[in-house]
């Protein structure tokens, strides 16, 4: 499956990124393979899906699937954009994103880069012999 990222994709199973992809194919206005072309889906679209797929997609694999799909950082910068349109299967507007809904998109990539940046492994930090040291050759050298 051909996917164009704009970031690091989200950690998502091979299972997962098939569903997805039988959703692009099934509904190609609504969803993107690409991150970076996701629009903010329609509050409720989960329940719209299940009526169209009934028992094509487990519950819970759609709930994945969705989870995932909207995880994208592409889409959550999207999210954070008060009155940015959303969308419905057919790709047609289907309400807005609130500011509510906006500032929870806000908060939550907030905690996300915080938690990335605790992430990352420390720098080792010099000695105070290894500056000594350090000075004492650009001295000699310099």
């Amino acid at each position: 499956m051909d996917q164009f990222i704009d970031e690091p994709t989200t950690d998502c199973d091979q299972d997962i990124a098939d569903t997805i992809a039988r959703l692009a194919a099934r509904w190609p206005m609504c969803f993107a393979l690409a991150e970076d072309l996701r629009m903010p889906l329609k509050v409720g679209i989960f329940h719209d899906l299940k009526a169209a797929l009934g028992d094509a997609i487990s519950q819970e694999r759609l709930s994945h699937a969705l989870a995932c799909y909207c995880a994208a950082p592409s889409y959550q910068r999207r999210l954070m954009k008060d009155g940015a349109p959303r969308i419905d299967l057919d790709g047609q507007r289907a309400g807005t994103v609130t500011a509510t809904e906006a500032m929870w998109a806000r908060v939550n990539r907030t905690e996300r880069d915080k938690y990335q940046r605790k992430r990352v492994p420390a720098v080792k930090r010099s000695s105070l012999a290894d500056l000594k040291a350090a000075g004492a050759r650009r001295k000699a050298t310099g």
